[in-house]
Parts: C-alpha cells; sequence; structure tokens
C-alpha cells in the first residue's frame, strides 16, 4: 500500500549484524548512485523528495532499475543475501530517501 505506514514485528535473531536505518540524497539525473543494502535479507525504502526514484535489486549500475517509486512512496521486500540493492534519481532533479535494512 501507498502511503501506508510499515506495521509489525522483527525478530533480530543475529548480534553481528543490526539493523540499519539512514537517509540518502539521490544525485540529479541519475548521478552516483547510492548502495542501500548487501548481504541483508530485508530492506524497506521511502521516497521523501519531490522526485521519483529507482531501485535496482541485481546491483547493476547501468539498466537493470526495474522498480520506480514516486515521491512519499515505498518500496519493502524480503532479499537474498546475495542481492545488492543500489538506487538513484530518474529525474533531472535530486531527491531524498530513508531507508532501513536487515538481516535476520
Amino acid at each position: 500500500d501507498v502511503k501506508t505506514k510499515l506495521t509489525g514485528t522483527y525478530v533480530h535473531t543475529t548480534s553481528t549484524q543490526p539493523l540499519y536505518t539512514a537517509t540518502a540524497t539521490l544525485a540529479a539525473s541519475g548521478a552516483s548512485p547510492v548502495t542501500v543494502a548487501s548481504s541483508k535479507t530485508f530492506v524497506y525504502i521511502r521516497n521523501m523528495g519531490d522526485a521519483a526514484a529507482v531501485i535496482s535489486i541485481s546491483g547493476d549500475y547501468s539498466d537493470a532499475y526495474r522498480i520506480k517509486i514516486g515521491p512519499d512512496e515505498s518500496f519493502t521486500s524480503m532479499i537474498d543475501t546475495t542481492a545488492v540493492v543500489v538506487a538513484k534519481s530518474d529525474t533531472g532533479t535530486a531527491t531524498e530517501i530513508e531507508y532501513l535494512t536487515a538481516i535476520g
């Protein structure tokens, strides 16, 4: 659901890989993609800016951005630990994201 809060519980079972949360600014025109997650099993990304963001789960910095989230939209998924999740702006305008990753 777009524009609904993420709810539920997360049982943290690994003491060496904590829950991680951060914000990042995605540069205009997709320059300098931001690595959001690697070696994790869960990812949540929320677009807090005014421009669309695109996400790649393959870690390919070229053209594998298959997920697009607009302003105030979010993406949540369980992922394989081999996945590398990267995000970049989809337009000529910079945008800001917040993200949460975990391994469990």
